[in-house]
């Protein structure tokens, strides 16, 4: 059996197809609109259409405010950075994000989506993020980040997910991200702002192997109420 997580296209396509700059600020105005299609060559799949709008405005009512926001039909997530808020180099984010169809679960086996198997999940949350230069001035900067927020996730069946198969319950999460970038944004030549250019689910994605893990947990509890190939 091959276990899949899923997420809906709306939310991929602002993940990969944003402009980021590793967690530098992006100094450029932007209004973005992009859309798309795809389908498989083979074998049946989940809807693959996408549309988002990705907003930045590096300086929003303030030279030292940047406001960076994407959003989809069903999900929308924004960031407010404060640039110098604790001290010369180190910079806040405040993100915000929340819609539906984020946070389901898709159960792929031998290539074939098995509907009875998946379910759906949305929600969102608040994340707070510093992001510190380490080395300013230098050719290639290195940045630090450090990010903690909470959030909500609700779960739901899809119309074919089998009346006799357990759901994860819904559930408060918190999470943490902290990590050293190295790198450079030759827009800015060389970056002085740290100011994370961090896409939605990047924040807030949910952890794929912990779907898992749940789904393993009520399979193991009631073997007999779920299917298992």
């Amino acid at each position: 059996m091959i276990g899949v997580r899923f997420r809906f296209a709306w939310i991929v396509a602002a993940l990969a197809l944003a402009p980021a700059a590793n967690a530098q600020l992006d100094p450029v105005r932007r209004d973005l609109v992009e859309a798309g299609y795809g389908r498989p060559l083979e074998g049946h799949m989940p809807l693959t259409m996408y549309g988002y709008y990705y907003l930045n405005r590096p300086q929003f009512r303030d030279p030292d405010i940047v406001l960076q926001t994407e959003i989809t039909p069903v999900y929308i997530s924004g960031e407010l950075g404060i640039r110098k808020f604790f001290g010369p180099d180190t910079d806040l984010g405040i993100r915000i994000d929340g819609g539906g169809f984020a946070y389901g679960y898709n159960e792929f086996q031998y290539g074939r989506w098995s509907r009875d198997e998946s379910f759906l999940g949305h929600g969102g949350g608040v994340t707070l993020g510093a992001y510190h230069l380490f080395n300013s001035g230098a050719r290639i900067p290195l940045n630090g980040v450090l990010q903690a927020g909470v959030g909500e996730r609700i779960y739901q069946r899809y119309r074919d997910t089998t009346g006799d198969f357990v759901l994860p319950h819904d559930q408060s999460v918190g999470h943490g991200i902290n990590e050293l970038e190295p790198g450079c944004d030759v827009r800015d030549g060389g970056g002085r702002g740290v100011v994370g250019d961090e896409p939605a689910g990047r924040v807030e994605q949910p952890d794929p192997d912990e779907l898992r893990h749940r789904v393993d947990e009520a399979r193991a509890a009631e073997p007999d109420r779920l299917h298992v190939p």
